[in-house]
């Protein structure tokens, strides 16, 4: 079970990517006159002003996370405690590691506690979407196999299928053999299209969901629209925010905008550090891999293949 939360390095080296490819839009905007250059700039400033803050959005973390730790412990009802363990894992999900993964085996249990299998299936369908995430596809297989589809109905029926099109996507992806990476290609968007059905609108994976499968169609200028109208119903800043402005870089990137491109990544970026985000920067939580490994944690929408 994790106790706490430590910040045990910056990730200077992905830092570095990051400042690179923004430095290089920033000289592509100034040659070009372009009016955004000055924007970038300022992302640039912001960036570095947030590193040297991150101790303290690791903190209010910490905080956070201590908060409900407390009130969960101190439920009195199941449901309660469920909702507050959900809560943990929410808090957890952006360093996608064991503290993630744990909270939500809890949740699971919890739920059959409650008599509830769907919403257990529901949350091992994030768990296997933590590990494929995490690169562990052998263990979110396994996971989702466990899972009776039949006794899932809704958003847990959604979750079964976006998780199982993750894990395909991801396959995709690293497949060695073309053959193979495009059923894995066609397997991942069916069942996105599956997820799509069950999941409510508005809901994050829902919207990934109709970005992504715009992006498998080369269709980028309708990818951007999706984005633009998830980007409208999402608070600046927060995680679901850098989450929408990296997919938001992609459409740019296919769409040959590079200022538009730089400056999405750069929203991304400093989004990420003031959430002490551990995918792109920090090593934050306390479970560690039973090998001692640090995981890799996808960052681009891996299952996006254009045969």
């Amino acid at each position: 079970k994790p106790n706490n939360i430590t910040l045990t390095h910056i990730s200077r080296p992905r830092i570095a990517v990051m400042l690179l490819l923004l430095w290089f839009g920033m000289s592509t905007a100034v040659s070009a006159v372009h009016p955004t250059a000055a924007s970038i700039d300022s992302i640039l400033q912001c960036i570095d002003e947030a590193i040297s803050a991150s101790d303290q959005y690791v903190q209010k973390k910490k905080e956070r996370i201590a908060y409900l730790k407390s009130r969960a412990e101190q439920a009195e009802t199941l449901s309660a405690k469920y909702e507050l363990t959900y809560q943990l894992y929410a808090e957890y999900l952006p360093f996608v590691n064991d503290s993630a993964i744990y909270y939500l085996e809890r949740c699971s249990d919890i739920a059959l506690q409650m008599g509830d299998d769907s919403k257990a299936g529901g949350c091992l369908s994030l768990t296997a979407l933590c590990c494929s995430n995490a690169g562990m596809y052998v263990e979110s297989e396994a996971i989702l196999k466990t899972i009776n589809p039949e006794k899932l109905h809704g958003i847990d029926l959604g979750l079964y299928y976006y998780a199982s099109g993750h894990i395909s996507g991801e396959l995709a992806y690293y497949g060695k053999f073309e053959n193979m990476r495009r059923q894995y290609a066609e397997t991942s968007a069916n069942y996105f299209l599956l997820a799509q059905k069950y999941l409510p609108v508005g809901h994050k994976y829902y919207n990934q969901c109709r970005e992504m499968l715009a992006q498998g169609r080369k269709d980028y200028r309708q990818a951007l629209a999706i984005n633009n109208e998830w980007l409208h119903n999402v608070k600046p800043g927060s995680p679901e925010y850098a989450l929408i402005s990296f997919y938001r870089y992609l459409d740019y990137k296919a769409l040959g905008d590079s200022i538009q491109m730089m400056y999405s990544l750069g929203e991304s970026v400093l989004a990420d550090i003031r959430n002490a985000r551990n995918g792109p920067r920090f090593d934050v939580g306390d479970g560690k891999p039973a090998d001692g490994k640090r995981r890799r944690r996808s960052f681009l929408p891996l299952h996006l293949l254009h045969f």
